[in-house]
């Protein structure tokens, strides 16, 4: 019979908490943001093609590095950070937008709306955070927060010419 630890039961604690299900949330749109702007790098075309090429694997590269964060979080906090194409797109609530011939305005409101869908889930994590007095999950979230934030006034000023 396996000896239960404090530590064994701080880690299963962990990987049951609000926190942690709120961040693997956060993990799974960030990632799925991440998927969409680098399609979105792949297949624009157009007038704004080299402004848009350039800006979105600016954007994309940024993103990973938020992923890994994200994960690095959670695995900070006790608990397995989820992984896998299929259990991140079910984690996720961004839809993707359709493979196809897209007009660079197309593209641009799309990775807005992903944006947005990732503030909603960091203001989530956030706040859980808040509640269950996780101060250090609760800045790093803030921090997720302000760069989306500023994306969407970017992309927003940028879409006003579209």
């Amino acid at each position: 019979m396996k000896k239960k630890t404090a530590t064994s039961d701080k880690k299963a604690s962990a990987a049951d908490s609000k926190v942690v299900k709120t961040l693997g949330v956060l993990l799974a749109d960030t990632y799925a943001l991440m998927g969409q702007i680098h399609t979105a790098h792949w297949n624009v075309e157009g007038r704004d093609f080299f402004s848009l090429h350039k800006a979105f694997e600016e954007h994309y590269q940024e993103v990973f590095g938020a992923v890994d964060e994200i994960a690095e979080r959670i695995r900070g906090l006790g608990a397995y950070a989820p992984g896998g194409l299929r259990i991140l797109a079910d984690l996720s609530s961004i839809k993707e937008l359709a493979i196809g011939e897209k007009t660079s305005a197309a593209y641009v409101k799309h990775i807005i709306a992903c944006h947005e869908t990732v503030v909603a889930s960091a203001l989530a994590a956030r706040d859980t955070a808040s509640d269950n007095e996780d101060k250090e999950t609760e800045d790093f979230v803030i921090s997720r927060i302000q760069f989306h934030q500023k994306a969407l006034w970017m992309l927003g000023a940028y879409a006003k010419n579209l």
